[in-house]
């Protein structure tokens, strides 16, 4: 029998412009496929974290809490046009905290330096 397969980069309704799978449907898909386990990493959010964990608990599947963000290019150097995306998995409940934290850190980085997203983490205003 193959190893299950395991996706650990899958965007939700709740990651805007990105993704269209309510969560509803992302349970039926995994159990369909024998998934034991789906990581969701909606862009710059978490709000579909709790709704994702308790349905996908329900079914016996394994839900890991994850975050991608997009962060921009320049804070690191890079000469990109458009912004880097950082995708995140939280692997003990204590990490959850710790992946906010970085997020909001970004969040007031751009503010202080001026700088404006959108959600492909290109630069809104020069």
């Amino acid at each position: 029998m193959a190893d299950p397969f395991v996706h650990l980069h899958l965007h939700s309704a709740y990651s805007l412009l990105e993704g269209a799978i309510k969560v509803a449907k992302l349970k039926e898909l995994c159990l369909a496929a024998k998934m034991p386990a789906v990581a969701v990493t909606d862009t710059n959010n978490l709000f579909g974290a709790l709704e994702v964990s308790t349905t996908l608990a329900g079914a016996g599947i394994q839900s890991i809490s994850g975050l991608q963000q997009a962060i921009a290019a320049q804070a690191f150097g890079l000469h990109e046009t458009r912004g880097a995306r950082l995708p995140s998995l939280v692997e003990l409940r204590i990490g959850q905290p710790g992946i906010l934290q970085r997020r909001h850190r970004e969040i007031a980085h751009q503010i202080g330096r001026g700088i404006a997203l959108n959600h492909e983490g290109q630069r809104l205003l020069p």
